[in-house]
């Protein structure tokens, strides 16, 4: 259970980082980018922070405003989902 846990947080947290780098790539302040998804400055401060694993809907509206994928959005968390099979 506990390494579970873990393994999500740990998702997320690479999840974040890869959202706040494509935002700080694009010059989009976190207001800018919560205005694009539709949510608060806050919402996006804790996703980049990596304090939840997003829905797949959520993934899908931070892909769309950032211009990428959603399997850019998750591409450092499919590494770290690998070595945890391993």
């Amino acid at each position: 259970m506990v390494k579970h846990r873990q393994l999500k947080q740990d998702i997320a947290d690479a999840i974040g980082r890869r959202i706040e780098m494509l935002r700080r790539d694009r010059g989009m302040t976190q207001a800018a980018l919560a205005e694009l998804v539709g949510c608060c400055p806050q919402n996006v401060s804790r996703m980049e922070a990596g304090c939840y694993l997003p829905r797949l809907d959520t993934l899908a509206l931070y892909a769309d405003a950032l211009g990428v994928s959603m399997s850019s959005l998750v591409r450092s968390a499919d590494t770290i989902v690998m070595q945890d099979l391993s």
